[in-house]
């Protein structure tokens, strides 16, 4: 199974994710990001990215399917951007915002929705203001996922990355330059023992 990056920021975050991206490989496993930024902002953002790196960058739908090489930004329509499986292939979950999460969408809510297939996920959550991502965080690494954050020295607010690492949500920190790295890294260990499953 093909994994899947998901990704929590707020404030700092335009720059950090601009950084990030850069660095990813654009073949690499479907990336889903949770930027709190209000929605015409996040319209403008996308087609920035889009227009910057290799990967296809663009905002979540309901009932997409993800695949290797996309980028997909939440959009901020007062609706939750969650992912979920079915048969092999990873795919997008809009849903209302009933209980009032606090953000919308929310990183919590991205990373929960994650907790049923954790072992093929990989998470990381940057720079921003509060505890938003924690929580689903910790439930991830739980659940067997591999899970990173940003370190105090490179983020802007150590807010979010704070509070997971508080909380034991995060396995590993690093700088920001060296996150794309690492989550490269995390997708070939992944791939690598598919292969060795297979054999």
């Amino acid at each position: 199974m093909e994994p899947l990056v998901l990704i929590g920021a707020s404030t700092g975050g335009v720059a950090a994710l601009d950084t990030l991206i850069g660095g990813l490989d654009p073949a690499g496993p479907p990336v889903v990001i949770v930027q709190h930024m209000p929605g015409i902002q996040l319209v403008s953002f996308s087609q920035l990215l889009d227009r910057r790196f290799d990967q296809d960058v663009l905002l979540a739908r309901p009932g997409m399917a993800l695949a290797p090489g996309q980028i997909v930004l939440a959009p901020a329509l007062g609706q939750h951007t969650l992912v979920t499986r079915s048969l092999g292939q990873w795919e997008i979950r809009l849903q209302s915002d009933d209980e009032g999460a606090g953000h919308c969408p929310s990183i919590n809510q991205l990373f929960h929705s994650a907790v049923p297939h954790a072992r093929d996920v990989i998470a990381t959550i940057l720079t921003g203001l509060g505890q938003d991502g924690a929580r689903g965080l910790k439930a991830l690494r739980d659940a067997g996922a591999t899970t990173f954050g940003q370190d105090k020295d490179s983020s802007t607010v150590y807010g979010m990355p704070r509070a997971a690492w508080e909380i034991g949500a995060v396995e590993r920190q690093y700088p920001l330059a060296e996150m794309s790295q690492a989550l490269n890294q995390a997708a070939a260990r992944h791939r690598a023992r598919l292969v060795r499953a297979r054999q």
